[in-house]
């Protein structure tokens, strides 16, 4: 089932004074094939914390004058990354790595493991762009920690 035919639960008023964890699968809106795994944390005190299993390819790089690319030693910041998380759609906003992990065997650019910290998260809503609403429910969390 794709996730244009995949129905999500009516999403319910979540009390964001507590602790909640979404399971599921994560995605950049430039590259919706590839689905990595992974558990969207929310805690007040920590914020939105995004922890994946495996994950994109985070180090800025620069295109060379003979055509190569260079890597440098900052890292991505992702506007935005869509996921479906414990059946219902969920956007991060203002996706910044935290941590990473690598381990032999794995592809070349390619972590272990991953960690964003998000400043928010529109549950139930898929956005088509950082400022365009392309699905709506009805609740959302602000990672306050996430700054």
């Amino acid at each position: 089932m794709t996730r244009q035919q995949h129905q999500y639960e009516p999403v319910i008023e979540l009390p964001l004074n507590e602790s909640r964890d979404w399971t599921g699968e994560w995605w950049l809106p430039d590259d919706p094939e590839k689905e990595v795994p992974g558990v969207l944390s929310y805690s007040p005190e920590k914020g939105l914390r995004l922890g994946l299993i495996g994950g994109w390819d985070y180090h800025v790089t620069h295109p060379d004058k003979n055509g190569s690319a260079i890597v440098t030693d900052s890292l991505q910041r992702w506007p935005m990354v869509l996921g479906s998380g414990d059946g219902k759609a969920i956007t991060l906003l203002g996706g910044v790595v935290t941590a990473r992990s690598f381990g032999l065997g794995r592809p070349v650019g390619s972590p272990d493991k991953l960690e964003l910290r998000a400043s928010t998260a529109p549950v139930g809503v898929y956005m088509g762009a950082p400022n365009k609403v392309a699905v709506v429910d009805t609740a959302s969390a602000t990672g306050s920690g996430a700054n």
